[in-house]
Parts: C-alpha cells; sequence; structure tokens
C-alpha cells in the first residue's frame, strides 16, 4: 500500500506554518525516504483523489463491474472490494489513487476474482486487458514504486492460465519493473474518468512490451497490459485450457498479491500489498 499525504501549508501574518495531514493517510516509521517521495509526488499530481469515480461511468469501456470473490473485504481502510469495480481513478505518474483496494499480503484476503456481467473477454490483436493499479514513478529516477500482482484468467472458475511470472532480482526486492517480469502493479495510472477521460480508441494506444517478459506498459492509460496470444501464457493450466481461451476467451480475472505466491516481498510497500482500481478489457462478448 502506497503511503499519501497532503500538506497544505497556510502562511499567517505572524509568519507561522501549519501543515494539514490527510486522515487517509498511511504512516510508515521507517520509511522516512518514501515519506518524502509521497508528500512530492501528492503535490506534483495534476489530478485530485477527491475527483473520482465520476457518478456515470462511460458505457462504451469494458470496465470489469462484478466481484466474484473477495475475501479480504471488511470494514478496514481501503478493505471495499467494490472500488476495484466503481472506475479508474488514477493520479498520474508520481501519485497513487485512494479509490482503490487493497489485498492482503498473504493468508485468503490476498486474492481477488473479478469478471464482466454476461460477458466474457475475447482474443484480439495485441493487448486484451489492462490491470490498473497504484504503481508510481519515483521523482527525479527511472525506478518505479512497484506492487506486484500475479495474473491468472480462467473460463470455469476453476482451471486458471497464467502468465508465468519470475522475479529476476535475486533475493532482495528492487524496483526496476524490469526484474517483476509478467506481473501487474508496475506502471502508473494515467486514465481517471474524470480528470483525464482518453477516448476508448486510445485506451490501448502506445504500449510498450517488458524487454524481459511479456507485461506491456501501457503509454497512454498508464497500467499494465497482457496479452493472451503472449508465448509466456498458460503457466498452470494444461495446453488445451491454454488454447481454450485464446479462441473462446475467459471470464473470470484473478489478481493475487506477489508475496502470497512466493515471490520476494516488494521494496518499502506498506503491508507488502497491492492496490486494486480495476480491469479493462479491449474486446468483450455476450455470454
Amino acid at each position: 500500500m502506497f503511503i499519501q499525504l497532503q500538506t497544505i501549508s497556510i502562511i499567517l501574518s505572524l509568519g507561522f506554518s501549519f501543515a494539514y495531514c490527510n486522515p487517509l493517510e498511511k504512516k510508515s516509521e521507517n520509511n522516512s525516504d518514501l515519506l518524502f517521495l509521497a508528500i512530492a509526488s501528492s503535490a506534483s499530481s495534476s489530478t485530485t483523489n477527491t475527483e473520482c469515480p465520476p457518478k456515470t461511468l462511460p458505457s462504451d469501456v469494458n470496465l470489469a463491474n462484478e466481484i466474484v470473490s473477495a475475501p479480504g473485504a471488511s470494514s478496514r481502510e481501503f478493505g471495499d472490494p467494490s472500488k476495484a469495480i466503481n472506475g479508474i481513478c488514477g493520479s498520474g505518474e508520481f501519485s497513487g489513487s485512494l479509490d482503490i483496494y487493497e489485498l492482503e499480503a498473504t493468508g485468503i484476503g490476498a486474492s481477488l476474482i473479478l469478471s464482466w456481467k454476461n460477458k466474457r473477454v475475447m482474443n484480439s490483436s495485441g493487448v486484451d486487458f489492462i490491470i490498473f493499479e497504484n504503481a508510481f514513478r519515483n521523482q527525479g529516477a527511472t525506478t518505479y514504486f512497484v506492487e506486484p500482482i500475479v495474473v491468472d484468467v480462467s473460463e470455469d472458475n476453476v482451471n486458471y492460465c497464467g502468465f508465468t511470472p519470475s522475479f529476476g532480482g535475486g533475493g532482495t526486492a528492487t524496483q526496476n519493473r524490469e526484474d517483476w517480469r509478467n506481473f501487474a502493479g508496475l506502471t502508473p495510472v494515467l486514465y481517471n474518468m474524470n480528470s483525464n477521460l482518453i477516448p476508448v480508441s486510445n485506451l490501448f494506444d502506445n504500449s510498450i512490451k517488458q524487454a524481459s517478459g511479456s507485461t506491456f506498459f501501457m503509454g497512454t492509460s498508464g497500467g499494465d497490459g497482457f496479452d493472451l496470444d503472449s508465448t509466456d501464457f498458460g503457466s498452470g493450466c494444461t495446453v488445451g485450457q491454454r488454447n481454450a481461451i485464446r479462441t473462446n476467451g475467459f471470464v473470470y480475472i484473478r489478481m493475487r498479491s506477489s508475496q502470497s505466491q512466493g515471490f520476494v516481498a516488494p521494496l518499502g510497500v506498506f503491508r507488502q500489498s497491492s492496490d486494486i482500481d480495476g480491469v479493462i478489457a479491449k474486446s468483450t462478448t455476450t455470454r
């Protein structure tokens, strides 16, 4: 979970300055550098977390809109899974959104399964779906504050096919996106359904394929894209099940925190967890 702090400096005639802290902020006493980063990130962001989601969502966007399983749902802060289906509320390259559902780091609450009501996602040319998480780029650097997510999809919510995730940074977590091969939660979210409403025809534009794997860093919308025709697609299932999804599409998408799947804990992440803003598919059909 990222750390968010908003500071408002009020200069009075007596020369005093006061700081106001967002009541939604999350603090980590051992992450002073990260706290400073989040302050700068919030100040530089062109959007605010209170603007989104809009009351009416774009009707032409194939947003995952049905919660199938959210065992970590609770009244805790960021424990409402409806935040993962109520719209995309990105805060730009240097900041994260507050309109998210937080996975738990390990255990049963480390998983979220969504679907598209009465629809299935079809295989199309290029990136087939985008997962919007809460990653952001570190100020003045080429590294990213990542919250990696293991992704797989299914026709029946029983047999799941994944994208063969792997970590190439050795035994120590890094903030280099190329070390997190075939994960989501790597790329900042630029798309905001209120303040940065990108036409649906452009949402999948300017994708950059991960050099070390098959994740696509989405340049126009932000978020991480996945292609069912990727050579890495098919882990955890049979060749027949993989081919059936490529031919007939899928219904369910499962997202699990990387640590729950045995990977090293992300660097500097509060509670070592991941935050889901939403998932958008390029092409769907009635089921």
